[in-house]
């Protein structure tokens, strides 16, 4: 399945297999995991990494995938915030996906863009 995205005044394709191919989401992975294996959830779904994403890839091709609810928390740091959590399993997803944007949106983006 492709889709077509509309940025910079031109049509970019984006297929979908290219988003939930193997590769991609280990790669994803690797990239949300960085400075978080010490906490207890990322050590466990490292435990059974190629299960999860295996897993994860078949529910994305069978159409069964939905996201989870968010976990919410609060943290001080100085003034209290509330914050809200997406799931692993939904992060690895999320940044399979934007690690395929960025290659059609980046190249559009001013160098001096910082919002």
């Amino acid at each position: 399945m492709i889709g077509i995205v509309s940025a910079g005044g031109g049509l970019h394709g984006l297929n979908f297999y290219d988003v939930i191919c193997i590769e991609n989401l280990f790669f994803a992975w690797r990239n949300f995991s960085v400075g978080k294996k010490s906490k207890g959830e990322v050590v466990r779904f490292e435990l059974k990494l190629e299960e999860n994403i295996f897993a994860l890839r078949e529910e994305l091709l069978s159409g069964t995938w939905n996201p989870k609810s968010y976990t919410k928390f609060l943290v001080c740091d100085p003034k209290l915030r509330e914050i809200h959590k997406a799931d692993i399993r939904d992060m690895v997803v999320y940044q399979a996906l934007y690690q395929q944007l960025y290659q059609i949106f980046d190249p559009l983006f001013i160098f001096d863009s910082y919002s």
